[in-house]
């Protein structure tokens, strides 16, 4: 039962999270705009090796919501970041993966 109070806790906080954001005005257009800028900041952030600690809830993207709403993203750049996010996702992936495979060099702890 533990796990799911947990859950149902951390429903709840979305859902607050959410309905904040409606009573605030904060169109869908701006949130998207903020997140995908934040996924694109988080993913570089890990393959440069630094703030390795994933996005834990929705109060992350606050910075980058009033950040959005200061300065609007230039038309057509929220599709750029879509297209960064999936590449970014991939080249962590494979960075990610390329660290648990074996190296051929016979040195398993040293990275290539």
């Amino acid at each position: 039962m533990k796990g799911t109070l947990i859950s149902q806790e951390a429903t709840r906080i979305r859902r607050a999270t959410t309905i904040n954001l409606q009573q605030r005005g904060i169109p869908w257009a701006l949130l998207e705009e903020a997140m995908l800028l934040g996924a694109c900041r988080k993913y570089l952030s890990w393959i440069d090796g630094q703030a390795l600690e994933p996005i834990r809830s929705q109060s992350y993207f606050e910075p980058l919501i009033a950040e959005v709403r200061e300065k609007p993203l230039p038309l057509g750049y929220a599709e750029y970041l879509r297209k960064q996010v999936r590449q970014l996702a991939k080249d962590w992936n494979e960075l990610r993966e390329s660290r648990h495979r074996p190296q051929e060099s016979g040195y398993p702890d040293i990275l290539l």
